[in-house]
Order: structure tokens, then C-alpha cells, then sequence
């Protein structure tokens, strides 16, 4: 039903809600696609300014993840906190050290983290214990 008549399908920026079958609007974020309910998990795509998270479209990416070509937010390397692309070497934010441009889990041997969160190498005349 829309605007009180009954009709075979809702237009495009609409969809069939209820048991009354009635016309209902589709979430804002919602693309020209038309959705299956009345909230934004409910698209059958994003609309342009909107990304694809989870099942749910949003205006921005969550920070642990990045934009696609394709509108979905994608997750970052698991030693990113903030990235722009899908590897460690895509990091903006390391979610631990950093060696040689690239978030790692661990410095490796014969090196330390140094105040900005960067693995260095050890003075020479370090040894291993």
C-alpha cells in the first residue's frame, strides 16, 4: 500500500514493511537500490556518501579499517590502529612497534622500541642474554 492505494511493488526508495505490506521509506543511507526495512542493515546498497561496514552503511570507515574502491570498509592489518590500505606497510598507526615502515608485533632480536614506538637497532657491543 502507498498513499492508501494498493500497489504490486514499492518504488525504488521504498520497501515492503509490516504485515499490512505497506510502503515504508528506506534508511537515508540507502542507495537507489531500495533496502528491506526502514534502517540503514537494511540497504541492498549504500548510497554515494556512504561506506559498507558490517552489514550496516555509515558515513566514515571505523578507524581500524579503510575505504575500497568499491565503497567497503575493510579491515587493517591486525598490527595496524589506523591504515590506508590492507597491509603493515599501510599503517598510519601501529598498534605496536614499527620496523623498517612496517607495523610488526615484536622488534626483532637485537633491537628495542625507542620512545616514538620505533624498533632500533642495539649499540653494537650488546649481546643477547
Amino acid at each position: 500500500m502507498d498513499n492508501g492505494i494498493c500497489v504490486a511493488s514499492c518504488d525504488l526508495r521504498y520497501q515492503f514493511i509490516g504485515e499490512n505490506k505497506e510502503c515504508g521509506e528506506c534508511h537515508t543511507s540507502c542507495s537507489k537500490e531500495g533496502c528491506l526495512g526502514p534502517f540503514s542493515t537494511d540497504c541492498n546498497s549504500c548510497g554515494d556518501a556512504y561506506f559498507q561496514h558490517e552489514g550496516r552503511c555509515l558515513l566514515e570507515c571505523p578507524t581500524t579499517t579503510f575505504k575500497d574502491k568499491n565503497g567497503t570498509c575493510v579491515s587493517c592489518a591486525s598490527t595496524c590502529n589506523e591504515c590506508t590500505g590492507p597491509t603493515a606497510f599501510d599503517c598510519v598507526a601501529c598498534d605496536g612497534p614499527s620496523y623498517r615502515g612496517e607495523c610488526v608485533d615484536a622488534c626483532p632480536s637485537l633491537h628495542y622500541i625507542d620512545e616514538n614506538g620505533n624498533c632500533d637497532a642495539c649499540h653494537a657491543e650488546c649481546t643477547l642474554i
